[in-house]
């Protein structure tokens, strides 16, 4: 027995030597989906990993629950609620900053810090100096993303415009916080490091400054594990309605969770629908080389079996000869996957303002790999290893016998054609090995599809930029207003010097409801015969807004569960916070975002 180990390991060795080229170029192919794969995998594992420890050690809050202006009273209130256990009550405000040597405008979301320093909730991560001493009502901690895009370091100055009030401020500090890991500026798509920002104030300058001593505007909320986030949802929002409040949301619908979120569902997808791709054309390759090495090594198979070895052991050496064509691709795809993924890891960190990334990867993910990977390549092996091991040695000592000829029936379905010997050759041969005409096609399909995935995404990419740049939105310069005003002060800003046309439109914060849907979003309100900005469908034709009802883009219907001429629920977050029944007047396309629209008027 271990002579016949020895004597098949010797002629496994020379086989691999011998077919070097074709082993490489299929270890190769199988070494690309596995890369892909463990790259996916490990910027998965070590990017959730990180977010885990980083919302567990600065206490990321699980609800969120703004408002228009509360006493500090109502705490003792909240703290009550079933399932809370720790809370921040904090002041939020909107400015806008003046920075040196830089012209354009640029615009900040400002939060308070209690005299305590750090809150209980959403805590921050000191990168470099400190946080705003109590007392201090000149000092701010900045986002880490701003400050180094604009070179700021503790000790530096600028000016800042909070409720209408000029002050300069110094940085004592740059932090993080898990509450803005994707630093994305109100109504944007993509973050804008130069051109928004974070800042930090104590509790009393900010108080101050909005003139709300004694009272606060959010409220930040951890809740006790395993308690339904919807039960303290309905009674904060209980609670705070009296105070303007705009409705409380969950972590799933804060923007930074939900970016960095959706990234890693898109990284799990990846790492199945691009292996899949690799492991299609390696195991039509592999089934393609052992069936041709089988058919030109019949005659040692028979000789083989004429001096004792077994089926089994004939078996099991071609199926060495598949496994370990699949190892050299294993090893080789592991080792690019780790490398890949660390990189992956780190360009995801100069979005996602992470304090550091934690190295990944799940054990048991890599196990099932390594099985995946070494049952597909025997899989693709596997009906000739299969002929191999069940050639009768008399049988396998001739050569094989030539194929019966019949007309194929794709010769009388083109009998009307005159083609040449070759082609009728060609038709022959795919008739009689339909299945390996069929791997053969779809390997050259995954081949090709693997090409054209890298330049559909990026034209993809580019064309939604595109449309909404370009096409969609045509101004030259947006001025968002904290309140809403009348259609006099558009009329003013129309005639300041420079500006040929303005327009106006209003967005109202909302839950739309349906049935047990439900979904929180912006109700725009644009007027008839916009010019500047409109809504365009998929063929990127201006649409219509309706006179009456609402236009929804298609997924928003479709998660919704509502269609054209059915009633919508909507639930204003603001203002009186009425609930209207409006009707769905139609459903169009749109290629970044989610929205729902209306004529101003409506």
């Amino acid at each position: 027995m271990f002579l016949a180990r020895s004597v098949l390991g010797t002629k496994l060795r020379r086989e691999l030597w011998r077919m070097r080229g074709q082993v490489l170029a299929i270890a190769l192919v199988i070494a690309g989906g596995v890369a892909v794969c463990v790259m996916s995998l490990v910027a998965y594992s070590s990017l959730n990993a990180t977010r885990e420890l980083y919302y567990q050690q600065n206490q990321f809050a699980e609800v969120f629950a703004p408002l228009k202006r509360a006493p500090r009273q109502v705490l003792h209130r909240v703290s009550e609620i079933p399932g809370v256990v720790r809370l921040s009550a904090r002041v939020e405000a909107a400015a806008k900053l003046e920075l040196p040597g830089f012209t354009e405008p640029v615009s900040a979301r400002v939060l308070s810090v209690p005299q305590s320093g750090q809150p209980d909730v959403n805590r921050l991560f000191v990168r470099q100096g400190r946080l705003p001493a109590p007392g201090r009502n000149a000092e701010a901690a900045i986002v880490g993303a701003f400050a180094e895009s604009h070179g700021l370091l503790p000790g530096n100055q600028f000016s800042v415009i909070i409720n209408g009030r000029k002050q300069t401020l110094v940085v004592t500090g740059i932090v993080e916080s898990p509450e803005f890991i994707y630093v994305l500026p109100p109504g944007g798509m993509l973050p804008d490091f130069k051109r928004f920002g974070v800042l930090w104030l104590s509790q009393e300058s900010l108080s101050a400054a909005m003139d709300m001593r004694g009272a606060f505007n959010s409220v930040v909320v951890r809740v006790q594990p395993g308690y339904p986030l919807a039960s303290v949802i309905h009674d904060l929002d209980r609670v705070l309605d009296r105070y303007g409040a705009t409705g409380a949301f969950s972590r799933r619908d804060q923007f930074s969770h939900r970016f960095l979120s959706d990234d890693l569902d898109q990284l799990k997808i990846m790492a199945t629908v691009f292996p899949l791709i690799f492991m299609s054309v390696a195991m039509f390759l592999l089934h393609v080389v052992i069936s041709r090495l089988v058919n030109t090594q019949r005659d040692i198979i028979a000789v083989l079996k004429a001096f004792g070895y077994s089926n089994r052991q004939i078996a099991w050496h071609y199926s060495q000869l598949v496994l370990a064509i699949a190892a050299i691709g294993l090893v080789l795809g592991l080792l690019a996957g780790v490398w890949l993924g660390r990189g992956l890891g780190e360009l995801y960190m100069e979005f996602y303002r992470l304090p550091g990334l934690l190295f990944r990867l799940n054990p048991a993910w890599l196990a099932l790999l390594i099985l995946i990977t070494g049952f597909v390549a025997w899989l693709g092996g596997w009906r000739a290893i299969r002929q191999a091991a069940a050639l009768p040695p008399a049988e396998a000592m001739r050569p094989e016998g030539p194929a019966r000829f019949r007309m194929a029936g794709a010769e009388r379905w083109f009998s009307g054609i005159r083609l040449s010997q070759p082609s009728r050759m060609i038709i022959r041969q795919m008739a009689r090995r339909p299945l390996r005409a069929l791997l053969s096609m779809v390997g050259i399909a995954m081949a090709t599809a693997i090409v054209m995935v890298g330049n559909f995404q990026f034209d993809s990419v580019s064309l939604m930029v595109q449309t909404e740049f370009a096409r969609v939105q045509q101004q030259d310069l947006t001025a968002t207003l904290v309140e809403p005003v009348n259609a006099a002060a558009l009329f003013g800003l129309q005639r300041q010097p420079g500006i040929r046309y303005a327009e106006g439109r209003r967005s109202v914060a909302v839950r739309l409801v349906n049935g047990h849907r439900d979904r929180r979003s912006a109700l725009h309100g644009m007027p008839a015969g916009a010019r500047l900005q409109f809504v365009v469908d998929k063929d990127l034709q201006p649409v219509d807004l309706p006179a009456e009802g609402l236009l929804l883009t298609d997924f928003l219907a479709t998660e919704l569960g509502v269609g054209p001429g059915e009633d919508l629920n909507v639930e204003l977050l603001e203002g009186d916070r009425r609930t209207l029944s409006v009707p769905v007047a139609g459903v169009t396309s749109e290629f970044l975002g989610v929205g729902a629209y209306m004529r101003l008027p409506a």
